[in-house]
């Protein structure tokens, strides 16, 4: 059997995208929803709401990161903490 696991983070990323989607809801434009998500979007900060709670994400409050729409329906999602550290050079 494979039971569904509890996933803080996948939950925000989904919280994201409906947030979004919400943003976009009201445009009197006349291109589609999915046409106006089409394209690349930065991530500059993120939380996690959980009923009615608002926690930060796994990666903290100063994350950094990019959500790409294609025309074509597929979506990618990458998010990582802006106080990483630097790779060392060599």
């Amino acid at each position: 059997m494979i039971a569904r696991t509890h996933d803080p983070f996948r939950r925000s990323v989904a919280s994201a995208v409906v947030l979004i989607l919400a943003l976009f809801a009201g445009s009197a434009v006349a291109q589609s929803l999915a046409q106006q998500l089409v394209g690349t979007w930065k991530i500059t900060s993120g939380v996690m709401q959980v009923g009615d709670e608002t926690k930060l994400t796994p990666l903290g409050a100063n994350i950094v990161g990019m959500m790409m729409y294609t025309p074509e329906g597929h979506f990618c999602f990458t998010a990582m903490s802006a106080n990483r550290p630097k790779l060392a050079r060599g």
